[in-house]
């Protein structure tokens, strides 16, 4: 005897708790978070304060929370039904944006690989229980890009690998 499949739906509220509205509000603190980040370009060198340092590092963690966020809940929304326009295009529009974020914050990857170890490792060692991170993105300093190519290749994986996968 065959069973009728019942259409159950994500529960997204933990995530988003008001939907759409609560992800509007997300993009706007990704803009603003990003738009503080970009300030800080201009002071980056290797004698930044330890302080100053915390402080970018600290909305650059807050960055990575609310993109995180609004790509799950972009991503969720999609997997859901994959035959809804709207969320197709949802998905579309905030990798787009993350894309765009990642490549108008990418400076910030590319300054701390390039520190010398000495500077560097003053920041590691005052990141507390996030230095992990930091020392990762040392590591991949002998495979790192210009920050032109860089973005190329961000923007590539946007509309090559990522279209492919989607089909």
């Amino acid at each position: 005897m065959a069973t009728a499949s019942r259409h159950t739906h994500w529960n997204l509220q933990d995530l988003l708790p008001g939907g759409l509205e609560d992800l509007e509000q997300i993009l706007t603190d990704i803009e603003r978070c990003v738009q503080e980040m970009e300030a800080f370009r201009p002071h980056l060198s290797d004698d930044l304060s330890v302080s100053e340092f915390l402080a970018l590092f600290q909305r650059k963690e807050r960055l990575n929370e609310l993109t995180a966020r609004a790509g799950a809940y972009a991503y969720l929304h999609y997997a859901e039904d994959t035959q809804n326009p709207e969320a197709l295009s949802l998905q579309d529009r905030i990798n787009q944006l993350l894309t765009e974020v990642d490549n108008r914050t990418l400076f910030f990857n590319l300054w701390f690989k390039d520190l010398s170890d000495e500077a560097a490792r003053r920041y590691i060692d005052a990141a507390g229980e996030l230095s992990y991170f930091l020392e990762a993105q040392r590591r991949f300093k002998p495979y790192t890009l210009s920050e032109i190519e860089e973005k190329i290749i961000n923007l590539k994986d946007l509309n090559g690998i990522e279209g492919l996968v989607k089909v």
